[in-house]
């Protein structure tokens, strides 16, 4: 599932946090977290 509110331009916000929650269905449903960092870069185009 992904919620996010806002889209992803550089203009607007270059960095955002995006934090990832895992969790298993076994015994003692044991769950995790991580937050990955994204760095929007402005590049001009590929030809």
């Amino acid at each position: 599932m992904v919620n996010n509110s806002q889209a992803l331009v550089f203009n607007a916000n270059p960095v955002f946090n995006l934090t990832v929650k895992v969790q298993d269905n076994g015994p003692g449903n044991l769950s995790s977290n991580a937050i990955a960092t994204v760095n929007l870069i402005q590049e001009p185009p590929m030809s």
